[in-house]
């Protein structure tokens, strides 16, 4: 089993990386924020990022911060995945507990890129509760580094990869670490 945990800023490009896997190398894809917002839908809450947040937070202190993480793990051993993303890695615990569970077997790839190319991105996706403005954008994400200790989690990329070019670019530097993490 290889498991990657992409992890990165707002709009970066982490699901572009990941359909870049699944597509090339095979690899199966869970998303962190998607088992939120399943949890959302069952209660009936409008999916933007505030009443996710309240979600995560309220499922985390009800059955333990790693409620999420294992919920992801049981996934993908339940369904028996060779080659598994977990997209979205957010916080420190979540480094700490992939890792313990999957060893060497797993990879942490952070995507970044500059933070207006990141917005432009994010106005083309379009998502529930989007930010209007670049300001808005701005203090959302200082929210995010506060409130998932966002500068830890990123302690734990193994790989780097930035997004600032275009898609050949990014391809290119997902072939160099898959050519060594495949080996």
């Amino acid at each position: 089993m290889k498991v990657i945990g992409l992890m990165g800023t707002i709009g970066a490009g982490k699901g572009t990386v990941a359909d870049y896997l699944m597509g090339k190398y095979g690899f199966k894809s869970i998303t962190m924020g998607d088992l939120v917002r399943e949890e959302a839908e069952k209660i009936g809450l409008e999916k933007n990022r505030e009443n996710l947040s309240k979600i995560s937070l309220e499922k985390m202190e009800k059955f333990g911060k790693d409620y999420f993480i294992k919920k992801a793990i049981e996934k993908i051993k339940k369904e028996k995945w060779e080659r598994a993303i977990i997209d979205g890695v957010r916080n420190p615990l979540e480094v700490i507990v992939f890792k313990k569970e999957f060893g060497g077997n797993m990879k942490f790839i952070l995507v970044d890129a500059k933070p207006e190319l990141r917005f432009e991105r994010m106005k083309i996706r379009a998502r529930v509760g989007f930010p209007k403005t670049v300001e808005e954008f701005q203090k959302e994400e200082q929210n995010e580094w506060k409130q998932f200790r966002l500068n830890e989690t990123f302690l734990g990329a193994e790989i780097i990869i930035n997004n600032d070019s275009d898609l050949e670019s990014l391809h290119k530097q997902v072939e160099k670490a898959m050519s060594e993490f495949l080996k």
